[in-house]
């Protein structure tokens, strides 16, 4: 089910007009929170509850009034993250996701920090089914099953591509992400009062940007002139280019290890 809320235009129903503190988007958000409700609680009203995969989730990161929304309300919608949609940083691309199947399927209150991509789901909802995809159907899919499950030994998706403007590409390759461009911004980059509210400087650089989502998720410091950095983002870059324009599916290509700079062949 497409819920067309919060998506512009942003008007509310008159029964959710200030109900939160954040504006109308907030109360748009309030009322996307109450339709789900229904929508669950219907579910279950029918006895479905147990035979439902529910999947939750966004296209992508908020749109650009969110910088005018933070400094009037406080409430930054890509926190603790960088970037709004179609920017490269996480904020443009790492969305919610909440999976729901009860009855021994998915298990309850856990959380899981593994790479996933919606494209994934193709291949997670082919195998639950008992389809078998063929090699070359969906070849950017990766079954996230075991993952959902709790029982993966280890990552199914190593790397990610991210892209919405011509030309202009990251790559998240486990806890690194590169930034083939001189900045992650695409479209708008955010005014002076937002940087200075946030404590973000300007950081262009025409060799890229590096970051270490593990001690780094608010992406501040681009770490790609630190010592032994250099290696990294090349490797990045050349794992980037063969992603792009290998002609097998990703789901063949060799795994790879961002600390050795290898890949497996």
């Amino acid at each position: 089910f497409s819920f067309p809320t919060p998506h512009l235009p942003i008007i509310p129903h008159d029964d959710f007009d200030g109900s939160s503190n954040a504006g109308p988007y907030g109360d748009a958000v309030v009322e996307l929170d109450d339709a789900v409700g229904q929508l669950l609680k219907a579910v279950e009203e029918k006895g479905e509850t147990k035979n439902t995969l529910v999947i939750f989730t966004s296209d992508n990161g908020p749109e650009s009034l969110a910088y005018d929304r933070s400094l009037k309300f406080g409430h930054w919608s890509s926190a603790p993250m960088r970037g709004l949609k179609r920017d490269l940083y996480e904020g443009g691309h790492r969305v919610p996701l909440i999976v729901k199947w009860p009855g021994g399927n998915i298990p309850s209150n856990t959380v899981s920090n593994a790479l996933i991509s919606q494209i994934d789901f193709f291949a997670t909802l082919s195998d639950i089914v008992g389809f078998t995809l063929p090699d070359d159907a969906a070849e950017d899919s990766y079954n996230q099953i075991d993952e959902l499950r709790g029982e993966a030994k280890q990552d199914t998706r190593q790397s990610i591509v991210y892209n919405t403007v011509s030309d202009e590409f990251a790559i998240r390759h486990r806890n690194f992400v590169f930034i083939d461009s001189k900045t992650g911004y695409t479209t708008k980059t955010p005014p002076k009062d937002w940087n200075e509210a946030f404590g973000y400087t300007e950081d262009k650089n025409k060799k890229g940007q590096l970051f270490d989502l593990d001690s780094d998720l608010e992406q501040r410091k681009n770490i790609l002139g630190d010592k032994d950095s250099k290696d990294k983002a090349e490797w990045l870059s050349t794992l980037l280019n063969r992603i792009i324009k290998a002609p097998e599916s990703p789901r063949f290509l060799p795994v790879c290890d961002s600390v050795l700079h290898q890949c497996n062949s």
